[in-house]
């Protein structure tokens, strides 16, 4: 079903879109003139981060290419009509879309085995999102990834151990494939509250995945179960704070590896001039 909560907000429509557009340059997320490939599942995030960039394509100092790509996992009975739902509204903004059905993707049971259906299907998504990219000539990927993602994988990378690297939290950015494509994740320091919020004022519908409340879903534990409870019982901002952590472990892993590329290059500057 689509949804949408009528209770507009009264901020600036090109609120968000200012945002992220200040996201993109201060990371040098996506240069102007790029073709982008769009992932679009039809969840508010993702229909949020295709009208965004719309906007923002709109500007002539940007002019983005987008394409629209939506994989049918088939692991639900209304998949279907999440694709329709994707393909109408990339024909109604007269975007290219490029569809992926479950008939493209067999089930790998190795990677089931390995990382679970979850897992299984975000290595599909990519795979997918890869070969959509190629396709069209782009070199940047586009996820709707966002702060609260970025919370819930702190915690999770923090409660299974993880050096600074992985407290750090996803990257805006990262090489992905063969490196010859971008990822990028314009809406990461974005809420979930804002996003919906900006659907709402752009009177955009989406669809809801009824799995995302099952909590036996490790991310569904965290974010339905877990930090609700840190909030209650031990810290109110705890996203905020956890956030802040992640910059903070960013900036050390950042001050680390520099220092030891200058190391290293110090020493073998050292060896050549050596008698």
């Amino acid at each position: 079903m689509n949804d949408r909560n009528d209770n507009n907000d009264k901020k600036d429509p090109a609120q968000l879109p200012a945002e992220v557009a200040q996201l993109i340059d201060r990371r040098s997320l996506i240069a102007p003139g790029a073709a982008v490939v769009v992932g679009v599942s039809g969840g508010a995030d993702s229909v949020a981060l295709l009208s965004v960039l719309r906007t923002l394509a709109a500007d002539p100092k940007r002019a983005y290419r987008l394409t629209v790509a939506h994989l049918d996992h088939g692991l639900r009975d209304e998949s279907a009509e999440d694709a329709r739902f994707v393909a109408e509204l990339a024909r109604s903004w007269e975007l290219q879309c490029i569809m992926g059905s479950p008939a493209d993707w067999p089930a790998d049971e190795s990677l089931r085995k390995r990382d679970g259906i979850e897992g299984e299907a975000r290595h599909r998504r990519y795979a997918f999102l890869l070969d959509a990219a190629r396709q069209v000539g782009a070199g940047y990927i586009a996820a709707g990834h966002h702060a609260d993602d970025n919370v819930e994988t702190i915690i999770e990378r923090i409660v299974r151990g993880s050096h600074l690297r992985g407290v750090r939290g996803i990257a805006p950015a990262r090489p992905i494939g063969d490196g010859d494509l971008i990822l990028v994740r314009p809406l990461l320091e974005t809420r979930r509250s804002e996003i919906q919020a900006h659907c709402q004022r752009q009177n955009l519908t989406w669809r809801t995945d009824h799995t995302n409340a099952d909590t036996a879903f490790r991310r569904n534990f965290i974010r339905h179960e877990l930090l609700p409870l840190l909030r209650e019982r031990m810290n109110p901002a705890v996203d905020d704070a956890l956030l802040r952590l992640a910059s903070a472990a960013g900036e050390v892993e950042d001050f680390l590896a520099s220092t030891g590329e200058d190391a290293l290059a110090r020493g073998i500057v050292d060896f050549q001039q050596q008698p």
